[in-house]
């Protein structure tokens, strides 16, 4: 299975649309159906936040493994970031710049980083 086929598939089996994976990761429905559609790729970042949407590996995703999980990236409690952690971070980066600082101030976050 190429990279345009996997994806197709995952999005089947999460229930995505087109525009709902385009707001996840903030970029234009266009360029899904692009990759769907096997006319291009996204860029590694890119691979790398549609893999955490869909909790598989790069390399899953792009086909060049059978295996879906991917490597933890924490091995123990409060060792580095954890899968859920870089998810959370890959929704907030999807939100629009005033619906961060809200989401930011309503979480009560210090000032610095409102």
């Amino acid at each position: 299975m190429n990279f345009s086929q996997r994806l197709k598939a995952l999005m089947e089996e999460f229930g995505y649309t087109d525009y709902k994976l385009a707001k996840a990761l903030g970029c234009h429905q266009s360029s899904v159906a692009n990759w769907t559609n096997g006319r291009n790729k996204p860029q590694s970042r890119t691979m790398k936040d549609i893999a955490d949407i869909f909790e598989v590996s790069v390399e899953y995703l792009k086909g060049e493994t059978t295996e879906r999980k991917q490597k933890e990236t924490a091995t123990k409690e409060g060792d580095g970031i954890s899968d859920k952690d870089i998810r959370l971070l890959a929704w907030f980066r999807s939100l629009p710049p005033e619906k961060q600082k809200e989401v930011l101030y309503d979480a009560g976050a210090p000032a610095g980083l409102v």
